[in-house]
């Protein structure tokens, strides 16, 4: 209970939290600790995360006490109450991504959504914390971009070409070229190695191409 909010923020074991509390049961020393915890890395987010504030167009004096309703564009507010009700009736934290759109534009966020409770046990509030992952999400988009046009070249090349794991050398692919060369399907060259396969008419060749491989000379 009480690590909820670091392990919501993958924190554990990052921050050393020393407290005293007094009366109310372990339940409600527990929910009190939680709180305190989660309220003081909401100081701490404020300033390593000014810049996502910032980045979305809102000051903390803006959004401070108001509703999403109030401080957010009626499409975003409408998708945004739906996860803090999630979040008040699973009794947990959750985690999701959102992209916001203005006045953050492509911005892309990872939000956290902790529920607090008070003496009782009863949610008396959510503490929210969101980081910027755009940039994180861009170079995965470029990722995919990239191996899709590997993936367009290699099976459209003329040439023969076969995609063999570095480890192990075992098959991991083969485009049409090397499957028409060779005259092989792609389920008899799935998992074997080249050696297995009897590919090299000359293995000093092959042994050589491979030590020009991994002194990265090729």
């Amino acid at each position: 209970v009480v690590n909820e909010p670091l392990a919501a923020l993958g924190l554990v074991g990052k921050f050393d939290v020393i407290a005293r509390i007094h009366g109310g049961g372990i339940a409600g020393q527990a929910g009190a600790l939680r709180l305190g915890v989660a309220r003081s890395l909401n100081e701490i987010d404020v300033e390593a995360y000014r810049g996502t504030l910032k980045k979305a167009g809102l000051q903390l004096s803006q959004i401070a006490g108001r509703r999403p309703a109030d401080v957010l564009p009626p499409g975003v507010a409408a998708a945004v109450v739906p996860n803090y009700r999630r979040c008040l009736e699973l009794g947990h934290a959750i985690d999701y991504e959102e992209s916001p759109g203005a006045p953050a534009n492509d911005a892309v966020f990872q939000t956290f959504l902790i529920p607090l409770r008070d003496a009782t046990g009863r949610i008396s509030r959510i503490a929210g914390f969101a980081r910027d992952i755009t940039d994180r999400k861009r170079a995965e988009a470029d990722l995919r971009e990239s191996e899709e046009r590997f993936s367009k070249a290699f099976r459209a090349s003329p040439s023969a070409i076969i995609i063999v794991d570095v480890a192990t050398r075992q098959t991991i692919d083969a485009n049409e070229s090397f499957l028409r060369t060779f005259r092989c399907t792609r389920e008899q060259l799935i998992g074997r190695r080249a050696l297995e396969l009897g590919l090299w008419a000359d293995l000093a060749v092959r042994e050589k191409l491979i030590g020009t491989l991994f002194s990265g000379g090729l």
